[in-house]
């Protein structure tokens, strides 16, 4: 092989190693629960974005530690209250009661409260069921809601 071939194929192989790159990064901060437009935008205009989607994901996958983490911010205001209220239920379905309650146990009283204040945003700007479901299908979580 000459030289001018051995640079074109190095560059070559360069060129698909950096789309490879570009590629899984752009996928990686992607969020696996839908982030609403809006939502997604004041995430970003803050600077909380990449992280927000970092901790969503680990938490779809069931990370306990990404869990309490997520569920420890209090950055979110106004109208995305309801948004972000809506993600925590969808991370209660995903995870479980038995891990969700475990996890909001850990956590501190006031901590709590505002997760019950999302929850019950979340549920009431975005879903048609009443809570009511919600807490027969999850006993253990809006038990320890209402505890602390």
């Amino acid at each position: 092989m000459n030289k001018r071939t051995f640079l074109k194929n190095s560059a070559l192989c360069l060129l698909v190693a950096i789309v490879c790159v570009c590629s899984a990064m752009y996928f990686l901060s992607r969020p696996n629960i839908e982030i609403p437009d809006t939502f997604e935008t004041g995430l970003d205009l803050n600077g909380n974005y990449s992280n927000y989607v970092k901790l969503l994901n680990r938490s779809t996958h069931k990370d306990t530690c990404a869990l309490r983490c997520f569920l420890e911010q209090n950055n979110i205001y106004d109208a995305a209250t309801y948004y972000h209220g809506w993600i925590i239920v969808q991370l209660m379905e995903k995870n479980g009661d038995a891990i969700f309650s475990m996890v909001l146990q850990n956590l501190d009283s006031n901590q709590v409260k505002n997760i019950r204040s999302y929850i019950d945003a979340g549920i009431d700007h975005c879903q048609t069921s009443p809570i009511d479901s919600f807490i027969r299908k999850y006993p253990k979580t809006f038990k320890t809601l209402a505890l602390k």
